[in-house]
């Protein structure tokens, strides 16, 4: 990387060691690294696409550690079709993952309405994805979404060993995908959960059911949305999974 490009990389760690650090300047800090990245490609100060590449992956990555540090603040519940927040998100991993020949399949009982955290439920997910792309054996990976009385579970399965020491130890890892994921399942009420079948894994978020009358709808983003902004939440759970060049 260029001088400056390095600088203001550095000048991101600094900043995120720096705890509650409002999210729209930790944003407004990425967006200005990101732009000097471009400009740097543009005037071909960095010498190659892979150096290019690699700056874009570093930053992502340096991010995806910040979101995974605590649930987000000031995420308001909301009323959610999570099925359709699901077929969306998978929708656009399943796009991001096909130079490393993953599929992602996603089954849901539409709708599926409850009132939770849109943030924390959507980046929970996105932790599994990438995970499940990362240590999957196989080629497909699945997402259903189930409605019971009184909870809604998410559903990632894959093939692959994985063992329960492994998730106890994931889940008590502070900063980790899976720390994260079950730490914004205890806030809606439910858990991560771990099934494990000879070379075979699922990994089960249950969220609590509440009735989502008196609650504004909350669309999600479309995927059109996530893939054009290169700070969107996908980019930055598949940085340390896919060769990403935004």
């Amino acid at each position: 990387m260029t001088n400056r490009i390095q600088c203001t990389f550095s000048d991101l760690q600094h900043l995120l060691e720096q705890p509650n650090t409002p999210e729209p300047i930790v944003r407004n800090r990425f967006q200005t690294y990101f732009d000097e990245i471009a400009g740097a490609e543009k005037n071909e100060e960095l010498e190659t696409d892979l150096a290019n590449s690699e700056a874009f992956r570093k930053g992502l990555s340096l991010l995806r550690r910040y979101y995974n540090r605590e649930l987000p603040k000031e995420d308001a519940p909301v009323s959610l079709d999570i099925a359709d927040l699901c077929e969306t998100l998978s929708f656009c991993c399943d796009l991001l993952c096909g130079a490393r020949e993953k599929r992602i399949f996603c089954s849901t009982d539409a709708p599926v309405p409850a009132v939770c955290s849109p943030r924390a439920l959507s980046w929970a997910l996105l932790n599994l994805l990438s995970n499940a792309v990362l240590y999957s054996t196989g080629k497909y990976i699945f997402v259903f979404v189930q409605e019971t009385e009184n909870n809604i579970i998410l559903r990632v399965s894959n093939e692959g060993p994985f063992s329960r020491a492994q998730f106890e130890k994931a889940v008590g890892t502070t900063g980790g995908g899976l720390w994260f994921a079950e730490r914004a399942a205890r806030a809606h009420g439910g858990a991560l959960l771990c099934l494990l079948e000879p070379n075979y894994t699922t990994l089960a978020l249950t969220v609590s059911k509440k009735c989502p009358d008196g609650y504004p709808l909350f669309p999600p983003e479309s995927f059109a949305d996530l893939l054009s902004d290169r700070l969107s939440p996908v980019y930055t759970a598949f940085c340390d999974v896919c060769a990403l060049n935004l």
